[in-house]
């Protein structure tokens, strides 16, 4: 070896130019910061999900409440008479399956509302979600008249109508 030749090539190198590099804590805080925001935005998929199934539930319960009401008006319509004279409304039936519907049962009931006027229908649909019972209530006014004889009357004309302009 000569004298004055380093031994390792490290030692030749020049000095350190005054450029900085990022320190590993500098680079650390950045990716914290970096993951505190994936997981939030993460959070908020997973909430924004399940309100999205929520929402589309409840719209499928509020379809199905219609469609049971309009069922619960052609049963009126097809009930025996209503006695004019007692205006009683046709019984509260047992708890009957949804039409094309596996699982859900429906009931409906007649009744006054606390004024008299309109008559209310009640529904009341129950089904179960996994292994929790679930229960969806709807209160509707008949329309037309207050007394119950002349809307099952108008219930039963628009049902004959239905069927003559049908054939």
């Amino acid at each position: 070896m000569r004298r004055g030749v380093p031994v390792c090539a490290h030692a030749a190198r020049a000095p350190r130019s005054p450029r900085r590099a990022f320190t590993l804590l500098e680079v650390l805080a950045a990716l914290a910061v970096f993951l505190l925001g994936v997981v939030g935005v993460l959070a908020l998929l997973t909430s924004g999900t399940r309100l999205h199934q929520q929402s589309r539930a409840q719209v499928a319960v509020g379809d199905l409440l219609d469609e049971v009401a309009w069922l619960a008006c052609r049963e009126i319509a097809a009930a025996p008479a209503v006695e004019p004279e007692s205006g009683r409304a046709p019984p509260s039936l047992e708890p009957r399956p949804v039409p094309g519907r596996d699982g859900f049962l429906y009931t409906y009931a007649v009744r006054a509302s606390e004024t008299g006027s309109p008559l209310l229908l009640e529904i009341e649909i129950r089904w179960l979600e996994g292994a929790r019972p679930q229960t969806a209530r709807s209160l509707r006014a008949l329309q037309g008249s207050t007394d119950l004889w002349h809307q099952v009357r108008a219930l039963r004309a628009g049902r004959q109508q239905n069927g003559r302009s049908g054939r």
